[in-house]
């Protein structure tokens, strides 16, 4: 699931100034523990230096499109999988860590998700 914009809901209580706070989607935080259910699969060493992340997002291809990528944009499709990936602990301790990141979206006709490789360099 691409990473969606932070949504903002306001508050004012009588006689003071407005609370705003944001949160993202609930089918976005049920997105997120998903994968990270689907994570305690792999059996990762963790890395401590520098990392490569190689991402695709293969997007369910509807019956039918102009469009020859899916939407949204491709950084959206790497955030949410980088943060629920630093969220599990066990492959690197921070995304900081991310010093070179490739990304790519296509269509597919097969079960739809992420192809994640990762490399320390």
């Amino acid at each position: 699931m691409p990473t969606p914009r932070p949504r903002a809901r306001c508050i004012t209580p009588a006689g003071r100034k407005p609370i705003v706070t944001m949160y993202s989607p609930k089918e976005y935080k049920e997105w997120q523990q998903e994968a990270l259910r689907l994570l305690k699969a792999v059996s990762p060493d963790l890395i401590e230096g520098p990392v490569e992340v190689v991402l695709t997002a293969l997007v369910a291809k509807p019956k039918s499109t102009k469009l020859s990528a899916p939407k949204p944009d491709v950084d959206n499709y790497a955030k949410g999988v980088l943060d629920v990936i630093t969220q599990d602990g066990r492959f690197w301790n921070d995304d900081t860590q991310v010093v070179s990141l490739g990304i790519s979206k296509r269509w597919t006709t097969e079960l739809p998700g992420y192809q994640v490789v990762i490399k320390s360099l």
